[in-house]
């Protein structure tokens, strides 16, 4: 559950397509934000980060103040997503100034002229060939609620929605507590098996729109798109879960003066004897194989997983694994790939060996390990361990990396430290492509085995590394999360620059222009962040039946969303 704020985020989009009439069983979802004087705010702060000219900041000041014309700056604003309905309507409340004209005026330009109601005062509709929908202006407090609905049978039960709607002011108390800069709430008010069997079929409908909107690219194999579509597949599987086991989901983000800095918090909740609910409870006081292990304070990346797998992540892994051996297959098959017959066999048994490791692994129902990465030079300094129940068979895997491939090595028991047998690999340039766009073409790997732990390095000095590891390794504790993570994000950003710089310049036109892109987005990364902030941490927890994650941002990445605004602006607001 480590992306469950994307997951969240993703699927209020995602609903837009849930097929069936607003009932009381579908999600209640809801969006709020302070209002337009905040978001100023935040936004000059950003600005202020990345640059000194003026211009960018009222450029941005000026196009949202006349995307707010006749709103009241000091008051939030909330959204609400109809998600039984197709396409899904929302019901924006808004806050509007003294008499109401200057909003009227605004929604004319943005949806045509606003035709009064007859015998229903202060309610009216927006032109229907131009933008489809109600406005009812509420004068004390003054409110405006507004609902769009583009398919014409939604039109009537918008405008009795609008109609009826109350002050929003309550929930957005709830949905921005703590004085947030933004807020997300997902509320399923019905728990019983009948509302959530409704929920699951609903959802069928999201799952067939997003996979059949998914189609094969002009360059990818058979084998890659079923990769990608299994892929979806589990994503899919996870957003089901968390829309409709959900009692509560709700997600948070501030920016904070200080710094400054911005913190995310992501909650949720799930309804008693539901399959997350049965997730969550895996999430016992597990014991750490690593708690012993300090991070490296060199470390551009320090990871710590102590985290159950339920059945549903199970299956998805069993699904991926399969599906990637598929596509191995189909490379090993590809007239350009210079292998022969016995080299080719040797490859697939080597993925075959390693993915049963894996799937052991996960099968077990607990993944514990650490990583930590440390910068060296243009290249990292690579470290870490995981708990494998099959971890005895990996030299015999090993022994295949010989024989897969002219260039490919195995030294099998290089070296011995404790119970823990080290393993020397090196494959080939082009034989791995992705280990070599990560670690360097033709690197040198260490791969330590014992009964039940698989540990790894690669890079300068990554041997000595992992040997001090293995040595100072103590007792199982209790872990501290669940999962946690901290990173520099500049090593990695200017790792990848220098990879793609160093990538065949493609061909195609379209092609050059994503790699022009991609540089200019990867140098305005290397010119904003500074070694000195640019962390970014996230840890996630569970406990009591809550699970909590929590991500905090430091100024480098506040500073680089500012340049992009200021570089937005640049080329598209004057």
């Amino acid at each position: 559950m480590s992306r469950s704020l994307t997951i969240l985020l993703a699927g209020l989009m995602a609903l837009t397509s849930v097929v069936s009439a607003q009932e009381e069983h579908h999600p209640q979802i809801s969006i709020a934000h302070p209002g337009v004087k905040r978001l100023n705010a935040d936004m000059a702060l950003m600005l202020e980060l990345a640059t000194k000219k003026e211009q960018p900041r009222q450029d941005w000041k000026d196009i949202i103040e006349a995307f707010a014309f006749g709103v009241d700056f000091e008051k939030p604003l909330r959204a609400d997503l109809l998600s039984g309905l197709v396409p899904s309507p929302m019901i924006v409340h808004i806050p509007y100034t003294e008499k109401g004209d200057d909003l009227l005026a605004n929604i004319d330009t943005l949806m045509g002229t606003p035709i009064p109601e007859k015998g229903a005062p202060n309610l009216y509709q927006t032109d229907k060939n131009i933008v489809p929908g109600w406005v009812k202006l509420t004068p004390a407090p003054r409110w405006a609620v507004v609902g769009v609905s583009q398919k014409v049978p939604n039109q009537k039960l918008i405008g009795q929605i609008v109609k009826k709607a109350i002050s929003p002011e309550a929930l957005i108390g709830q949905i921005l507590e703590g004085d947030a800069s933004l807020g997300v709430r997902l509320h399923n008010a019905t728990h019983d098996t009948e509302s959530i069997a409704k929920r699951r079929k609903s959802f069928e409908a999201i799952r067939t729109l997003q996979l059949d909107a998914l189609q094969q690219r002009p360059k990818e194999s058979t084998t890659e798109f079923g990769l990608r579509v299994g892929l979806a597949r589990i994503y899919l599987n996870e957003l089901e879960r968390l829309l409709i086991e959900s009692d509560v989901a709700r997600s948070r983000t501030w920016l904070n003066k200080t710094g400054p800095t911005s913190n995310s918090e992501f909650d949720v909740t799930a309804i008693d004897g539901t399959g997350f609910a049965k997730s969550m409870s895996l999430f016992a006081d597990q014991q750490d194989a690593f708690a012993s292990v300090e991070s490296d304070p060199k470390s551009a990346l320090s990871l710590r997983l102590n985290h159950p797998i339920d059945e549903l992540r199970t299956a998805s892994a069993e699904a991926l694994v399969k599906l990637i051996r598929a596509d191995v297959a189909n490379r090993l098959e590809d007239s350009s790939v210079k292998l022969t017959d016995a080299q080719k066999a040797a490859s697939q048994k080597l993925f075959d060996g390693a993915a049963q490791i894996v799937l052991d692994g996960i099968r077990g129902g607990h993944l514990n390990g650490f990583l930590e990465s440390v910068p060296v030079d243009d290249t990292f300094s690579t470290y870490g361990c995981t708990v494998v129940p099959g971890a005895g068979k990996l030299p015999e895997v090993l022994a295949l990396i010989a024989e897969s491939g002219e260039g490919n090595e195995a030294d099998l028991n290089a070296h011995k430290v404790g119970d823990v047998s080290i393993h020397r690999v090196k494959l080939r340039k082009g034989f791995l492509t992705l280990f070599d766009f990560i670690f360097g073409a033709g690197a040198e790997a260490w791969l330590g085995t014992s009964d039940h732990r698989i540990w790894f390095a690669t890079g300068p000095g990554s041997l000595d590394r992992l040997k001090a590891a293995i040595e100072g390794l103590g007792e199982p504790g209790k872990a501290e999360h669940a999962i946690s993570v901290s990173a520099q994000l500049l090593p990695w950003v200017q790792r990848s620059r220098r990879a793609v710089e160093g990538l065949p310049k493609p061909t195609d036109a379209k092609d050059q222009e994503a790699r022009r892109e991609v540089l200019l987005r990867l140098t305005h990364a290397v010119e904003a962040l500074k070694p000195t902030d640019d962390d970014i941490t996230f840890v996630l927890d569970v406990n009591d039946g809550k699970m909590v994650g929590k991500t905090t941002v430091n100024t480098g990445l506040l500073r680089l969303v500012g340049k992009e605004l200021a570089f937005f602006a640049e080329h598209n607001l004057r």
